[in-house]
């Protein structure tokens, strides 16, 4: 009787690796212990700038208010071909 054989590919390994080493990475500090002067500003302004990042991937709230309306943008447009002497042939 025949048993099936199991082939693991050189792809299969590296996906499998990946997963085993990349869960003990997370729990690491990605920073420097004894930074210089120049270092603790960048890490500064990147540190605010990952805390700018979350805040706008997390809020839940409608942020374009100061948004026109179709009629102020119709105009816009009306106004701009006026402005240029090109009046709206309709081709796009």
């Amino acid at each position: 009787m025949l048993t099936p054989t199991l082939r693991i590919s050189p792809r299969l390994l590296t996906v499998s690796t990946r997963t085993f080493c990349s869960a003990p990475v997370a729990r690491f500090p990605h920073r420097k212990e004894h930074q210089n002067a120049e270092e603790q500003k960048e890490q500064k302004l990147f540190d605010q700038n990952k805390s700018k990042l979350d805040n706008l991937e997390h809020e839940h709230g409608v942020k374009n208010t100061d948004r026109e309306s179709c009629e102020e943008l119709k105009k816009k447009g009306e106004d701009a071909q006026v402005e240029q002497n090109r009046p709206d042939d309709g081709v796009y």
